[in-house]
């Protein structure tokens, strides 16, 4: 080395001078410090994946209840020792999400302090963090070291060389690698044609060389990698070339450690002419340290996959007002925007403004949104604080699911059920008005016989206000889903005809009426009187919302249903024909909507509607086996669509409707068995007016003693559900034992049937005398 000094300049004295001077400022300040910082980011980089390691396992034991947590403190602190990546002392702690500290495995650390943690997730949710530390100490001796002997050899290379003539150089060349002995980390210099002028110790432990073969060798040859030795030489020629220090990353393939990755600190080797000789490089291997950073890397990769790709809207929220830092497309599909439009808004500027979250944002709960379209958006929104802040507010992350559909159907759900207990009792408070109108009308029609005019006119009268009674419990009974319907096969177009015309006469000429039917509807099985029924009660609802005029529609469509849009319609899959009635009136209000189908709730001042309009024509839907939906808004009009299934047969005919009956009567020994004394009473004055003869009885023990007194009927006439432990079959099967041949006609006031056996006769009721001697008659031939 020294005779290429001395054969580059005539005054070798000031080159040795000006080269021990960089070598001893290198040695003495650069060195350590790099020594320190490589150190301590390998260190840094081995903790957190320590760290990260530590919670990934211990996630295994975690809850997000922090009570749990006190259970698994032993094993959680067996895991952290079990884990424990390097002999090196260290703190391990683990807190649960509210930072109280659940496990810990102390030591005793000389400061300063070095520490790192990584979370705890649970389900997607941070629920704790994993805590390392260790002391510096180690890394800021180790530099010291390194700093001590550099300075100090550097300081007497720089002395003896500026004294020394050049016949000394020999000396200070030894001196010099004495100093590169020194250093832990590879430290080169090469000429311009990239031969090794002087190599440190580490430098020729990774390029397989002796001291003695050191000289003049290629390092960067062996072994043979071309792309890797192609890039290293790359690097040289364009240092010597520009003059310009650099720190360069090279992959080079060492003889002791294999394929190893170094960061060079790269810089031209000037004489005092400024000419370029060479470059003197110092590298450190930092092989480890970028195994981390991928990894590190590769995770944070692997979270934003996950961040986009979930189902569930994520976002995170920063700031005391919450705005949104980050969102994923979940988050953005849900709200119908764009993230760019998103970033930087606060979450109360989403709210409805008839809905306001919680002031406390961790935790689990419901918030209504307004998306960019108009629509309201039910979000169930999962909170947890961040263990990283933004000023002093933590940062929140919220995962939010849309439960919209879920409200609905649980809102339909609870209407559903209010309805069908409402439904049971109207079932069970029309059985006893039945009996009261069959008493009622009983007695009318006999005075509506009898001999004095004004006694006849107000029994007509009294048997029509029980017409009118028997009218509302069929209605009411229709809501109830008990009323006996006549179904059959209907083409729904034509049954439509009469009422669109009878519609066009009466709603008068402000309100205009468009038709819309279906060709080729499907034919569904209904009673075509309800059907008709249900048109004119929802037009005149209709007339009554458009005081000033307006539209009225009846449409009708076929539709299918799947499985999803059957159970939010409560119905079965399958075909259905929809019959809508659309006006353009004043609407209803949410309230209003809300008790619509419920009988007897009427907006409409008194003595204009009692209320029973709606329901009657959601129990015969239901009845059918569909459904009806009202749509409305204030100020949007109204839009009540029944569906009603499609019918199996193809043949929409209907039978011939029976005629007027006239009154028969008989003759014969009828045993009336009833538990309402006033309709018994009434009922042995009809039989006998009929002809009959007539006993009674108030329930079946009473009656079963008249059978047993000897006494012969030959009818039985009972009421099928009575008190006294007997019902009206066990009547008669005991009456048919008693005395074979008796005929048995039953009678209830409850619309469905009680038993199963349609040979049965049964009157129900309420039911007038022409009713009575038809049943009577037609019981006594069978």
């Amino acid at each position: 080395m020294k005779a290429f000094l001395a054969s580059l300049d005539p005054t070798p004295a000031r080159i040795v001078t000006a080269l021990a001077a960089m070598v001893a400022l290198c040695l003495a300040g650069a060195v350590p410090l790099a020594r320190f910082v490589f150190a301590r980011a390998a260190m840094e980089a081995s903790m957190q994946a320590e760290a990260k390691l530590a919670a990934t396992v211990v996630s295994q034991l975690a809850s997000q209840n922090p009570e749990l947590w006190t259970f698994e403190e032993a094993r959680i602190r067996g895991l952290l020792t079990m884990l424990a990546a390097s002999a090196e002392p260290a703190w391990r702690r683990v807190r649960d999400r509210h930072d109280a500290l659940v496990a810990e495995q102390p030591a005793e650390l000389v400061p300063p302090l070095l520490s790192v943690s990584a979370p705890i997730y649970d389900s997607g949710v941070v629920v704790g963090r994993v805590e390392l530390g260790r002391s510096q100490r180690p890394l800021i001796v180790d530099a010291g070291l390194t700093a001590i002997p550099a300075a100090g050899l550097g300081g007497m290379a720089f002395a003896v060389l500026r004294l020394l003539p050049l016949r000394l150089l020999r000396r200070a060349t030894a001196l010099l690698r004495a100093i590169g002995d020194c250093s832990p980390d590879p430290i080169v210099v090469r000429d311009v044609e990239g031969r090794l002028l002087f190599a440190n110790p580490a430098a020729l432990a990774l390029i397989g060389a002796t001291p003695a073969q050191g000289g003049g060798r290629d390092d960067l040859a062996w072994p043979p990698d071309p792309a890797q030795a192609a890039v290293a030489r790359a690097n040289d020629r364009r240092i010597i070339a520009t003059g310009q220090a650099e720190v360069v990353e090279e992959a080079i393939v060492t003889a002791a450690l294999g394929p190893r990755l170094f960061r060079s600190a790269k810089a031209p080797l000037r004489m005092d002419g400024g000419a370029v000789l060479g470059v003197i490089a110092m590298s450190s291997d930092v092989t480890q340290i970028k195994a981390a950073e991928a990894a590190l890397q590769a995770s944070e990769q692997r979270m934003r996959r996950i961040f986009d790709a979930s189902p569930l809207g994520i976002v995170v929220l920063a700031g005391a007002d919450r705005r949104i830092q980050q969102a994923n497309p979940a988050f953005c599909r849900m709200l119908g925007d764009s993230a760019a439009d998103l970033l930087g808004r606060a979450m109360r500027d989403l709210l409805h403004p008839d809905h306001a979250a919680r002031e406390d944002p961790a935790g689990l709960q419901e918030l209504c949104l307004v998306t960019k379209a108009g629509r309201t958006l039910w979000l169930r929104m999962s909170c947890s604080v961040f263990g990283e802040t933004q000023g002093d507010t933590p940062l929140i992350l919220a995962v939010t699911e849309d439960i919209t559909g879920q409200r609905d159907l649980e809102a339909a759900l609870r209407q559903a059920q209010r309805l069908e207990a409402v439904g049971k009792l109207t079932g069970g408070v029309a059985h006893d008005f039945n009996n009261l109108l069959s008493v009622i009308t009983l007695n009318a029609e006999m005075l509506a016989e009898d001999g004095d005019a004004a006694v006849a006119r107000a029994g007509s009268e009294i048997g029509a206000a029980a017409e009118r009674g028997a009218d509302m419990i069929r209605r009411l009974l229709a809501f109830a889903r008990q009323q006996k319907l006549r179904a059959e096969p209907v083409e729904l177009n034509t049954v439509l005809l009469d009422p669109a015309g009878l519609l066009r006469r009466t709603l008068g000429e402000a309100i205009r009426i468009e038709t819309s039917f279906a060709p080729g509807l499907w034919i569904i099985r209904a009673d075509p009187s309800q059907v008709q029924d249900a048109v004119l009660n929802l037009a005149i609802n209709a007339r009554d919302a458009m005081p000033n005029g307006g539209t009225l529609t009846i449409a009708t469509a076929n539709l299918t249903l799947d499985a999803a849009a059957a159970a939010a319609s409560d119905v079965l899959p399958g075909d259905y024909v929809a019959l809508s009635v659309i006006d353009t009136g004043d609407g209803m209000a949410p309230d209003v909507l809300e008790h619509a189908l419920e009988p007897f709730f009427t907006t409409k001042p008194p003595g204009a509607g009692n209320g029973l309009g709606l329901s009657t024509i959601y129990g015969f839907a239901r009845q059918s086996g569909g459904t009806l939906t009202i749509c409305s808004a204030p100020g949007r009009g109204t839009q009540v669509r029944l569906l009603l299934p499609r019918a199996q047969e193809t043949d929409a005919s209907a039978g011939p409707k029976p005629g007027l009956r006239p009154v028969i009567p008989g003759q014969g020994h009828i045993l009336v068995v009833d538990d309402d004394a006033a309709l018994r009473q009434a009922l042995v004055r009809q039989i006998i007016s009929l002809g009959y003869q007539a006993s009674a009885a108030g329930d079946g023990p009473t009656a079963l003693a008249l059978l047993r007194s000897g006494q012969r009927f030959d009818l039985l006439f009972t009421d099928e559900v009575m008190p006294g432990g007997m019902s009206g079959s066990e009547l008669a099967e005991a009456a048919g034992a008693l005395q074979p041949g008796i005929k048995v006609l039953f009678t209830t006031g409850f619309a469905k049937p009680v038993t199963e056996d349609v040979s049965r006769q049964i009157l129900h009721k309420p039911y007038g005398r022409v009713g009575l001697s038809a049943a009577i008659h037609a019981a006594m031939a069978a």
